[in-house]
């Protein structure tokens, strides 16, 4: 399982308790990387959000962005490594609007709407396929991993990611881990937040 600690000065942290959390396993340098085939993920722009403001995705998976709103969008993303700018028309006749990119690196990529400031998502794109989302306190596992050692990679909105040695036995001990977390706003969008620009970019 998976909790969050809180660091911070002020207040209890209880509102991250309600954030999701991204668990994977990175295979470690020198170890094969089996890739399944590519997906596609839909993201949803409804009321000037993006859902879902947090999720992971494999290398060279594909995202569809849907605008069911009746209003243009312009989404697009800074991030080094998938910096991509697309136009959403607005929905005609209840018919909803489509575009798509292909995550072709990893990397952490933020989106943005340059012109609503309330749209904002974040996608980690992962060269494995061990991927799961999960709630704080919620038991997760990888079931047909093959031998050999692996990274841990933990990872929520405003927390620190950790990554942490494994190996892939049966029937391993259960762990019980936490990550930390600052408090303040920290993200926003369904998350149900405002922004901190130190803590959208980790």
């Amino acid at each position: 399982t998976v909790g969050f600690k809180y660091n911070g000065i002020f207040g209890s942290g209880a509102s991250a308790q309600k954030q999701p959390i991204a668990v994977a396993l990175l295979p470690v340098e020198g170890e094969p990387v089996h890739r399944t085939k590519p997906q596609i993920h839909h993201m949803e722009v409804s009321g000037n959000r993006i859902t879902p403001a947090f999720s992971t995705a494999q290398l060279d998976d594909r995202i569809v962005f849907v605008n069911t709103d009746s209003v243009y969008h312009q989404l697009f993303s800074i991030s080094q490594d998938i910096p991509f700018d697309v136009t959403l028309g607005k929905t005609d006749s209840g018919k909803p609007t489509q575009a798509s990119i292909k995550l072709d690196k990893t990397g952490t990529v933020h989106i943005f709407c340059r012109i609503h400031n309330k749209s904002y998502a974040r996608i980690d794109v992962l060269e494995t396929p061990y991927q799961q989302m999960i709630g704080s306190g919620q038991p997760f596992y990888f079931a047909n991993l093959e031998a050999g050692r692996y990274q841990l990679r933990i990872a929520s909105p405003a927390a620190e990611t950790l990554l942490i040695p494994v190996d892939a036995v049966t029937s391993p001990p259960p762990l019980e881990l936490e990550l930390g977390f600052h408090g303040g706003n920290t993200t926003f969008n369904n998350l149900g937040m405002s922004p901190a620009v130190d803590r959208m970019y980790p």
